[in-house]
């Protein structure tokens, strides 16, 4: 409740600033909607059998999702050419979008990895490997937003939780050293997609991107509230 309410309030607080009224009213009500809907669906969540549905049908759909993600990956030709530079074709599934596809994976991921961890060994081990074969469907979309976010979802739950400290922790740090090591040595298309991340040419288009961020601190420190 008061997480709803801070929020609706700070989405009403951002009309204060240089911002169209029409187009403030439009976010208002559109992020006020969306609000209330997360709320209804947190309170009806406290029901045990609500949760174990949205589990079922977050693994069912994940798991659709990222096997056909790889089934694609795995069929598609091995290399295009765009605009002189060699790439693979990234998977989208029935999303439309690699990176829509990579968003919805890592939520499904990651909710199903902290539902599993809570569960007993068959169900716990069942959920284990549904999540493995998200994080595979992930990788293959070639989403450097959805992997960061996969992994500040993993450290999140390394510190949100103290009973699977370790083997989170076990399991992130192996991941990290996967893939610190493919990007470093450049590892064919995922190593080159990896390294991208590092690269700090401005003029380039992942450099550039790079630049964005110590502009938006910028922006946000002269408009706190906006």
């Amino acid at each position: 409740d008061i997480a709803f309410g801070a929020f609706l309030a700070g989405v009403t607080l951002s009309g204060v600033g240089p911002v169209a009224k029409p187009v403030w009213l439009h976010e208002l009500v559109i992020w006020g909607g969306l609000a209330l809907v997360f709320h209804c669906a947190v309170r009806a969540l406290a029901q045990h059998r609500a949760r174990q549905i949205l589990y079922l049908a977050l693994a069912a759909t994940g798991l659709f999702e990222a096997i056909y993600a790889i089934a694609q990956y795995a069929t598609n030709p091995s290399l295009v050419s765009l605009g002189g530079t060699a790439a693979y074709l990234r998977p989208e599934a029935t999303l439309q979008h690699p990176n829509s596809l990579g968003g919805f994976l890592v939520l499904a991921a990651l909710v199903l990895l902290g539902a599993a961890l809570a569960e007993r060994r068959r169900l716990r081990s069942l959920g284990l490997a549904a999540v493995v074969v998200i994080v595979l469907g992930t990788a293959t979309t070639f989403s450097r937003g959805a992997w960061i976010s996969f992994g500040g979802g993993v450290v999140a739950l390394i510190v949100a939780g103290r009973r699977h400290r370790r083997l989170l922790g076990g399991a992130g740090a192996g991941l990290a050293i996967v893939a610190t090591t493919v990007a470093l040595l450049d590892l064919g298309p995922l190593g080159r997609r990896l390294s991208s991340l590092l690269n700090s040419d401005a003029l380039s288009l992942y450099g550039f991107r790079a630049t964005l961020v110590p502009r938006a601190l910028d922006v946000i420190a002269d408009h706190p509230l906006t």
